[in-house]
């Protein structure tokens, strides 16, 4: 199983970023139909999962581009949210929540050891000339990406203004 990742940003800088980083298929959010073009390169069949950054703009609309158990697991918010819930039921989906604040010892032991590994990878760079990251510490380029490792990898995907993934058991 692997993961199909779709990125967006609002400039071209941020595109190019989202494309670098693994996305294998990006979208402009300032452009007009760009909620109109992800369902199209889901084949209609919606996203699995959305990692939003700022639910009190976007996780109204998210709702609507979900798959049938699809997943938004909200970020960031910077204020009130309304949405229709029948949005949610009639694809029988599900908002989660993630915080820093409320993480156990071990996973902060893990977050810590992940930014470590990013400080002295962006090190290595500087030095070197050239990237130095290990491929467990982004979205891989090669286009799929193993579920296992989630916890590690939910982390190194939150740095996207926004991810949109759809899971494809056909991916190994």
């Amino acid at each position: 199983m692997g993961l199909r990742v779709f990125g967006t940003a609002g400039t071209e800088k941020g595109l190019e970023l989202v494309k670098h980083e693994g996305a294998h298929q990006v979208f402009d959010h300032t452009k007009p139909d760009y909620r109109e073009q992800i369902p199209k390169a889901t084949g209609g069949r919606g996203v699995d999962l959305i990692l939003e950054m700022l639910a009190n703009v976007n996780l109204a609309h998210d709702l609507k581009l979900l798959a049938p158990q699809g997943r938004v697991v909200v970020i960031g918010s910077r204020g009130d949210v309304t949405i229709s819930p029948r949005d949610l039921m009639t694809r029988r989906g599900s908002i989660h929540a993630f915080t820093l604040w409320g993480i156990t010892e071990a996973e902060e032991k893990e977050i810590h050891a992940g930014l470590i590994a990013g400080l002295e990878n962006a090190h290595c760079a500087r030095s070197s000339g050239k990237s130095c990251r290990s491929p467990r510490r982004r979205v891989p380029t090669g286009k799929s990406w193993s579920l296992a490792p989630s916890a590690r990898s939910f982390w190194f995907l939150e740095g996207f203004a926004e991810t949109i993934l759809r899971i494809d058991p056909l991916l190994k």
